[in-house]
């Protein structure tokens, strides 16, 4: 049996620029925002970095608050088999926050695209 890639390593940073104001009817969004989040996956000496992101030119909450998610989770992330992306999507399911779109949902997503890079880079996609 081949032996996983397994989660070694989650960061995340946070990205804000300015841009012009767009505006649909309701809220005017004045800047873009980004959280990067960044996974490392190792098997053997072959190590894989994988990338996902939340947020946007419409994001609005504050971004302070993704990396405190990320530090919560990486303790139930670190040592699992990357390419278990069902497993990240289990972890919203047993924490309601602020809803099924609050910022664990936001975070974990990031999380799962970047296992799916990851993923992806495996099977040389």
């Amino acid at each position: 049996m081949a032996q996983n890639f397994n989660i070694t390593r989650i960061e995340s940073e946070l990205y804000e620029w300015e841009k012009p104001p767009i505006w649909n009817g309701l809220h005017v969004y004045d800047k873009g925002r980004l959280h990067l989040v960044r996974v490392w996956a190792k098997r053997g000496t072959v190590e894989i970095v994988g990338y996902g992101f939340n947020g946007g030119t419409a994001a609005t909450r504050p971004l302070q608050m993704f990396p405190m998610y990320v530090d919560a989770f990486r303790p139930q992330l670190i040592g699992r088999d990357v390419t278990d992306t069902a497993y990240v999507s289990r972890l919203a399911d047993n924490v309601k926050i602020y809803g099924p779109g609050g910022y664990h949902t936001q975070v974990l997503a990031a999380v799962n695209q970047a296992c799916w890079d990851i993923l992806g880079k495996i099977e040389g996609k």
